[in-house]
């Protein structure tokens, strides 16, 4: 993704090397790809950076008629040969495509294809032909990509769609790693940085967004000051459902504490079979997803919005947007802070549980939780079962954001509940951003416990091995 550096003069793009080097794998030889992903996530970005210095037609599709498309497509090709071209189909183009690439190099790019889609239900059809036949005979990599990420997967990946099989490699662009993300905001602290990507997780246009010097000012800035953040939510889910007022209920009624399927259909008053649907398309489009239990939890099918703008526009924007409306924004944010502090603790979780996925050998994960008669519930916020040299390990983790520095409370509340399952050769690990306690990590190694501090989170440092105690199993 493209972002200017401290004097705002240079451009320079972050990440995507895996992604720049499969589309060069394909170029200057006959090759197709397809790429998709949620909007903002820098797939225009990513064609721009791969077809720099390269012969390239780049043609970004319009919300217009098949003719209005075509007059588009039409120009552009004018300036790539130089001379004027005037199609009146589609398989006219891409005909002159081919022979305008000739024998030399071309990067041809539709973007936004969604929208070619439904000017030209038969788009894919023509398409299909021109890989199959046409496409062979040039140096053309051909590349379709789009935000509508269900339409698009469809294409790629249904049988009974023309273009599946047709394509060299299908590229889901997913998002920016924490790491990738902290190149936003350079004059952050580690742990505004931090904040600011579980609030907008790696969705590279919405750090540029945000030019504040710290987390505070960003949210004041463009979630309070400004609509920006509630019409992008708005618009996203507008742009991706069908049924935007459904899909808007039933994340707010999960955001509100309503998860299982009968609690979301009482709150919102639709139905289950409907509710049930949307929460499938929720699910495919990455925004939604379901909790897995471990060690003995209750089975019962719970949701939670995975999807970290719409977890912070529907968690807090919306909930709380009595309090938006009612102060200026200094005051705005100070009421909203226990709200934002209970929010961001809860998307730790989920940072730490990715964390935990990226740096050790993991079979499966989720969480543990049991409920008591006496009315009180004990949870553990990461359970997972690993492997480590080919030992089997219960891995069991507490999270903890903010709130000072973590050491034997958080360990013996950590150990009373592990005991509570039905886990053998566990492992118990303290993930805290604030760090740890000196006399606690002292006796850590003794205590069997990892510890997860700044030092893994934010210099890079490698977390302990699970099997650290060679006198335990």
């Amino acid at each position: 993704m493209f972002i200017a550096d401290e004097a705002h003069r240079n451009i320079v793009f972050v990440g995507r090397e895996k992604e720049l080097g499969i589309l060069e794998e394909g170029y200057g030889r006959p090759s197709a790809f397809l790429i998709y992903g949620r909007r903002r996530i820098g797939k225009s970005s990513l064609i721009r950076q791969f077809a720099k210095d390269k012969r390239v037609l780049y043609l970004s599709c319009i919300e217009g008629s098949e003719s209005e498309n075509l007059q588009y497509f039409s120009e552009e090709l004018s300036i790539l040969k130089g001379k004027e071209a005037s199609c009146q189909s589609l398989r006219a183009f891409l005909l002159q495509v081919a022979e305008t690439a000739g024998d030399i190099p071309l990067v041809f790019a539709i973007d936004e294809y969604q929208y070619l889609l439904r000017a030209i239900p038969s788009a894919s059809s023509y398409l299909q032909h021109f890989i199959d036949t046409t496409l062979p005979g040039t140096k053309c990599t051909l590349i379709l990509c789009g935000s509508a990420v269900g339409v698009l997967m469809r294409e790629g990946t249904d049988g009974a769609r023309p273009l599946y099989g047709r394509f060299d490699r299908i590229i889901h662009l997913s998002q920016l790693s924490f790491d990738e993300c902290r190149s936003f905001h350079p004059n952050m602290n580690d742990i505004d940085e931090l904040r600011m990507y579980l609030t907008f997780g790696g969705v590279p246009r919405y750090h540029q967004w945000m030019r504040g010097d710290t987390y505070r000012q960003c949210i004041i800035d463009e979630c309070i000051a400004s609509d920006r953040v509630s019409d992008e939510a708005r618009l996203v889910i507008g742009y991706e459902f069908r049924h935007a007022d459904k899909v808007l209920a039933v994340m707010s009624a999960i955001a509100g504490g309503s998860v299982h399927l009968n609690l979301i259909s009482d709150k919102t008053g639709i139905d289950n079979a409907t509710c049930t649907q949307v929460l499938r398309e929720l699910e495919a489009a990455g925004m939604v997803g379901t909790v897995n239990p471990m060690y003995g939890s209750p089975k019962r099918k719970s949701y939670m919005i995975t999807d970290d703008l719409f977890a912070f526009y529907f968690g807090v924007v919306q909930r709380r947007k009595s309090l938006l409306l009612g102060n200026d924004p200094d005051s705005a944010y100070d009421a909203l802070e226990e709200t934002l502090n209970t929010f961001l603790g809860k998307r730790f979780e989920l940072f730490c549980m990715d964390y935990i996925t990226r740096n050790y050998s993991v079979l499966e994960i989720g969480k543990w939780w049991r409920s008591f008669k006496s009315g009180t519930t004990e949870e553990i916020d990461i359970a997972a079962r690993t492997v480590f040299e080919g030992v089997k390990y219960d891995l069991f983790a507490e999270c903890k954001f903010r709130g000072g520095k973590a050491g034997f409370s958080e360990y013996e509340d950590l150990e009373r509940r592990v005991f509570l399952t039905d886990a053998s050769n566990e492992r118990l690990m303290i993930i805290s951003a604030s760090g740890f306690d000196e006399e606690f990590l002292r006796a850590a190694e003794g205590l069997s416990v990892i510890t997860v501090g700044p030092d893994e989170l934010f210099a890079g440092k490698h977390p302990h091995a699970l099997r650290f105690d060679i006198s335990k199993p």
